[in-house]
């Protein structure tokens, strides 16, 4: 696939987001343009010839395995309906600080706790990169809130002290930081 655009490949707001995913249908369509761009591919034997079936499901005609667009995603098995799991990436995805289980419970009307939880969860487990290396060089961060640290208290509260190794910058506020050793050792 070549380079995504905004408004042809993903919606550019929630308007056209709303459009787009409007029934289970359409995030289905979807779902299935963006792992089969060219057409079926079966995962068993890299089949490109297979037909749907009358439950949504393809059967490849190499091998007969049988398999969902929504397999090996975090949609697979899941009984909530792909409308509200699509609102939930846009929500998650959108949201500035991310978006907090109960308030993504409220936003989508649903009654449990522990689907929401689920939900967040899936995709909270997509963003891990087990084995990543550690950031290097200049690593700007956009408005970082910093934990109470019960020696230091909240940051209001420190008059004067500062809690970052670094400087103010000119640039908007920007706070440039190197790292520093851990306070709890020495």
């Amino acid at each position: 696939m070549s380079q995504l655009r905004a408004g042809r490949d993903y919606p550019r707001s929630l308007g056209e987001f709303q459009a787009w995913s409007r029934t289970d249908a359409d995030c289905l369509d979807y779902l299935e343009w963006l792992r089969w761009p060219t057409g079926f591919v079966c995962p068993a034997c890299l089949g490109r010839a297979g037909w749907r079936l009358g439950d949504g499901r393809f059967k490849c005609v190499a091998c007969g395995v049988r398999c969902s667009v929504t397999a090996a995603t975090i949609f697979d098995r899941t009984r909530t309906p792909l409308t509200l799991w699509f609102t939930a990436c846009w929500l998650f995805a959108t949201g500035k600080d991310g978006i907090a289980a109960l308030s993504l419970k409220r936003t989508l009307d649903v009654g449990s706790d522990q689907t929401v939880w689920a939900m967040l969860h899936r995709l909270r487990a997509l963003l891990v990169c087990p084995g990543r290396e550690r950031l290097v060089g200049a690593v700007v961060v956009d408005e970082t809130c910093i934990a109470r640290s019960r020696s230091w208290g909240w940051p209001w509260q420190r008059q004067g002290r500062q809690g970052l190794d670094g400087h103010r910058g000119g640039d908007q506020g920007a706070q440039w930081l190197r790292a520093m050793p851990d306070r709890a050792a020495g």
